[in-house]
């Protein structure tokens, strides 16, 4: 009797501790090179950690160049938002902005951050600026875009090499 008391002890222990209980993370991989020519905004991989109140998306580039990296969020059952930064090399980040469809939504506390010593860029977009925070599950997919607009490469892709949206990831 002893020993099932401390069972049940213990596992009420690690059920209210808190921890990665209530975080999802989702990475994706993608080739090396398979985007436009050159290490430049070229995606390997990217993570979207569902953290309580924020989506935290890091994504590892070739190399962090002038352009842009849009970063499309869909709730499950719910419509598309698109989160989008601008940067140059000379000058940092240009413009952070999140829509829904094609209009623009008040976001406040999203930002990017670009990395030149590591090859990341990571976005912060807070939860409550998707569906007011009332969602579920979110999935993702990216596109880098060159300095001049152009797309330069996505992610993730399937077996044909066709852009396709990550699995849903839990909210944290």
């Amino acid at each position: 009797m002893r020993s099932l008391s401390a069972v049940i002890a213990a596992a009420v222990l690690v059920m209210s501790t808190p921890g990665s209980a209530g975080a999802a993370t989702k990475t994706v991989k993608d080739d090396a090179d398979d985007g436009a020519p050159g290490p430049a905004l070229d995606i390997s991989a990217a993570t979207l950690d569902s953290k309580q109140g924020v989506l935290k998306i890091r994504i590892e580039v070739g190399q962090v160049d002038s352009g842009g990296m849009l970063v499309y969020l869909q709730p499950k059952g719910g419509a598309e938002y698109r989160a989008s930064s601008d940067y140059d090399a000379n000058e940092g980040t240009l413009d952070n902005t999140l829509y829904k469809g094609n209009a623009k939504v008040a976001c406040k506390g999203l930002n990017a951050a670009w990395n030149t010593g590591k090859g990341t860029v990571s976005l912060r977009v807070p939860a409550t600026c998707i569906d007011g925070g009332d969602y579920d599950k979110v999935r993702f997919k990216l596109l880098s875009e060159k300095a001049n607009g152009s797309d330069n490469d996505f992610a993730p892709e399937d077996n044909k090499g066709y852009w396709k949206w990550s699995p849903y990831v839990a909210r944290g």
